[in-house]
């Protein structure tokens, strides 16, 4: 879902701010997911440095991101508790409700926008009902359901 040179943009930038290759790989995964890919992906993501530290990021790209993460993070638990205080959102359809209401700079993470905190996002989510427990999920179809055992 993503053109080359954006997935160059995202690694650019994960690179400078994550250590981990695998995380990194991870992450990548679950934000091509959020953005609409299938599941049936693989990804191979290698890092010719002998260094495990990341690049880093200037101050203020740092501060940039903290107060959106943070600002994410209050409106996602006001809106959780006022929107779905019985049904909790599929991180996909959460993730579709914030590109609709044009909230926040969807310009977050280069090359992935939103859908590039969708690990974000899911803590944020799992944190709220776990200590405000429901047994209903909202699906991608819009419905309701049960939530299935783990």
């Amino acid at each position: 879902m993503a053109s080359n040179s954006e997935l160059l943009k995202y690694l650019e930038f994960k690179f400078k701010t994550v250590s981990s290759v695998q995380k990194i790989s991870d992450e990548l995964i679950e934000t091509c997911l959020s953005a609409g890919s299938k599941d049936n992906m693989s990804a191979i993501v290698i890092k010719f440095e002998d260094n495990t530290t990341p690049i880093g990021v200037s101050d203020e790209e740092t501060e940039r991101l903290a107060k959106i993460k943070n600002e994410l993070e209050k409106f996602m638990w006001i809106d959780l508790s006022s929107c779905h205080k019985n049904c909790k959102p599929e991180v996909i359809v959460y993730i579709q409700k914030l590109l609709k209401l044009k909230k926040f700079d969807m310009s977050w993470i280069p090359g992935a926008g939103i859908h590039g905190f969708s690990t974000e996002i899911e803590s944020i989510i799992d944190e709220y009902y776990v200590q405000y427990p429901v047994a209903k999920v909202i699906t991608k179809a819009g419905s309701c359901v049960e939530d299935p055992p783990e």
